[in-house]
């Protein structure tokens, strides 16, 4: 029994040369270009808006940023800040129609979060701070943002998208802001 066993282990192991025949790939012009993936994992928000006690969160929230000393640490203070804030807003359109105008404020408080984050950028180049690394990071932040806003507009009603669009031309300027800062 083990010889039979050690001669079918045998076979599996030995590999036999396969010569390999060239396929023509043939692609269709009719299909459309696959939506690019953007590997930027939001943060869990933690307590939601909706939640009675979220505004202990947010005093806290202020008092971290208060002590916050260093333009580039509160650059990156404020970019999580800014996700944390629109990752809320996805598990609030995820619930009933009621929670859009909530979703809507987190949405706009997330892009004035992401906005503080490039001005500390801003601040901490011009202190000589090397910061060509974060502001990848926030480029792709920013298309992030933009892909989620994109999927919040295609699924609600006009006013609602409205606001959203709004929302995304912000967020256009600023990857406008970013490139400008890394040609500085």
């Amino acid at each position: 029994m083990k010889k039979l066993f050690l001669l079918i282990l045998l076979f599996f192991w030995v590999t036999y040369p396969v010569s390999a025949q060239e396929i023509p790939l043939t692609v269709t012009p009719s299909l459309p270009p696959a939506p690019q993936v953007i590997t930027y994992p939001l943060p869990y928000p933690g307590l939601l808006p909706d939640n009675p006690l979220y505004g202990l969160k947010v005093l806290r929230d202020r008092l971290v940023s208060i002590f916050i000393t260093d333009p580039q640490q509160q650059a990156t203070f404020d970019l999580l800040q800014a996700d944390k804030r629109l990752s809320a807003s996805m598990y609030l359109l995820q619930g009933t129609a009621q929670k859009e105008q909530l979703a809507l404020d987190t949405i706009s408080k997330a892009e004035n979060y992401f906005f503080y984050a490039i001005e500390n950028a801003t601040i901490a180049k011009k202190q000589g701070e090397d910061i060509n690394g974060f502001l990848g990071t926030m480029t792709t932040a920013a298309a992030k943002h933009e892909q989620i806003l994109t999927g919040f507009a295609h699924a609600r009603d006009k006013s609602f998208q409205h606001a959203v669009e709004q929302q995304e031309e912000r967020v256009d300027g600023f990857v406008k802001q970013l490139d400008a800062l890394k040609k500085a």
